[in-house]
Formats: structure tokens, sequence, C-alpha cells
């Protein structure tokens, strides 16, 4: 006499893989939060120096690059603008420091800020 296993009912066969992803799922690890690929945060802060020389020089040399960037079109055009708007905001109040303290600055750095400066009240006188 040959024995042939009973076969099971597809309503069992289905049962069975129902608790067997059930099962596996329950083990699985949570989902990590996703990090934005986009956030933004503006660097110009990081730009903060006791010496007002440094301090200038560095914020029109971040103002040009960003300048460059824009005209080359490179990146996040809206982010760029943005963070041009902060480093100009922070040469005027730089500046206005220097003016307000009389700190004395070499001839071709007050060359580079007086064009600077000329150039930004332009923007605004529009």
């Amino acid at each position: 006499m040959e024995f042939h296993p009973k076969k099971p009912k597809k309503e069992e066969l289905i049962e069975s893989v129902r608790d067997r992803l059930v099962r596996l799922k329950a083990e699985e690890a949570p989902p990590k939060p996703k990090i934005e690929k986009y956030s933004y945060e503006p660097k110009s802060q990081s730009l903060v120096i006791d010496n007002p020389e440094k301090n200038i020089a560095l914020i029109l040399k971040k103002i040009e690059e960003l300048e460059r960037k824009i005209n080359l079109g490179e990146g996040n055009y809206l982010g760029f603008f943005y963070d041009l708007k902060e480093m100009e905001q922070q040469f005027i109040n730089e500046l206005y420091e220097i003016q307000r303290d009389n700190i004395d600055l070499p001839e071709e750095l007050w060359k580079k800020i007086k064009q600077r400066k000329e150039l930004i009240d332009s923007k605004f006188n529009k």
C-alpha cells in the first residue's frame, strides 16, 4: 500500500502564505526616516570672523563665487540667488562696522569694496 499525502485545500494554502507574510513583515526592521535631498541651510553664517579685513575679503570672494555660479547656471539658481542676497547684506553690515570703527584697510581692498558697494547700490536703486 502506498501512502499518498492529503493535498491541502486552496484556502488552507492561501492562509498559510498570508500567515507567513504577516510573520515576515513583523520581523522587518522599522523603516528609516528619509533625509531630505534638498534641505537648505544658508552657508553665509559661517563667515563670522573677528578680523574685519579678513571677513570682508571672504565676503567679497563668496559674492564673486556666487555670481559666477549664477552666470554659469550651475546647480540651484534660486538657492544661489538667496545666498547672494544674504552675502550682500552681510557685506553692507560689515562695511558699516568698518566705517563706524574707522578701520584702516589696504588700498586694493578699498577699491574692491567701493566697486562692490556701487554695484549693490545700483541694484537697490533700480
